[in-house]
């Protein structure tokens, strides 16, 4: 089934007494909004959109069920973070990705005991988790659960490079053509698979005043989830391009540079579930890309998929339904 932006968005009711919020961003990265699709799978109806950065601003309104899922937590700019959660609100933690060192502080044990278990979506947080003394378990990422609303007698011969190149601690991903952009590994690709694929970026493409929409941003989203649904082959660097392959079926090669893989803290539990080459190995063309024929992604995710749906359905009382 699948719902206009008026029934995503609240507008209709299907009887469910309780009310329920869901994230919304001000961040440029639509990684963010593709995790509360996911989220929204679960919820009857939407009645309030939360800032991830600024909870405290709906402390006053209603109680409502939160499904707690992405990366935590901004805002950027120096001022402290808006943490914990006002009491209004009912979470659910799971694929909760910790990054930022405040929120392992001890003074949010309390709070997390209160509501735990928490399922973590990678290993580092969970880690810092349980030597927090919080009870908390590997969950994977939300994402996983994605639908495809397509056959595979749909599927295109597109294939898509989205953001495949990152460098710097920041993990910045530079355009073809600008100033860091990675002409040598670009290079390594058959010229005849770069002149025919499509090159995209997963960030918000908005001016200003509509950079915080959450209807366009939700709609940004949506049609990059419709093209990855379809597609014969996905190429990334972006961790929530790479995730919603898995989940429908789409063979999708993750790549990342060495230094990074090694300190990146949001890979741990999730590297190893996607094909995946360094940069190095590009480097020096050390990879295997059958072009004409993928090869299906290396593992069934399902058992973790199952997992995450059946504890999001428990929580808010309604099945999944796909939502792009």
């Amino acid at each position: 089934m699948i719902y206009s932006r008026k029934d995503f968005f609240g507008q209709r009711f299907w009887g469910n007494k309780n009310k329920f919020g869901l994230l919304k961003y001000e961040s440029w990265n639509l990684g963010d909004d593709i995790q509360s699709i996911a989220a929204s799978q679960y919820l009857p109806h939407i009645d309030f959109r939360v800032s991830r950065d600024h909870l405290s601003e709906v402390s006053q309104w209603s109680p409502m069920k939160m499904i707690m899922n992405g990366w935590w937590l901004g805002p950027f700019d120096g001022t402290p973070i808006d943490w914990p959660p006002p009491s209004n609100i009912d979470p659910l933690f799971i694929s909760f990705h910790g990054g930022r060192d405040e929120l392992y502080e001890k003074k949010y044990l309390d709070y997390y005991k209160q509501h735990g278990p928490i399922g973590c979506r990678g290993y580092k947080t969970l880690e810092r988790l349980q030597d927090l003394g919080v009870e908390s378990y590997f969950s994977g990422c939300l994402t996983l659960t994605l639908q495809n609303p397509y056959s595979e007698k749909e599927r295109t011969n597109n294939i898509y490079f989205v953001d495949p190149f990152s460098f710097g601690e920041g993990r910045k991903y530079p355009t073809p053509n600008s100033k860091n952009f990675r002409q040598d590994l670009w290079e390594k690709f058959p010229r005849e698979i770069r002149e025919k694929s499509e090159y995209i970026r997963h960030v918000v493409n908005l001016k200003p005043s509509d950079y915080i929409n959450p209807y366009k941003r939700y709609k940004m989203a949506c049609n990059l989830l419709h093209k990855y649904a379809k597609a014969k082959l996905v190429i990334t660097g972006r961790i929530h391009c790479a995730l919603p392959c898995l989940a429908m079926g789409t063979p999708v090669i993750f790549l990342t540079d060495s230094e990074i893989l090694q300190s990146d803290y949001r890979m741990g539990g999730l590297i190893d579930l996607f094909k995946h080459y360094t940069h190095t190995q590009i480097l020096e063309e050390d990879f295997n890309i059958n072009w004409e024929n993928p090869e299906p992604n290396p593992v069934d995710v399902s058992f973790l998929a199952t997992s995450l749906r059946q504890k999001c359905e428990n929580f808010t009382g309604n099945t999944l339904q796909r939502r792009f």
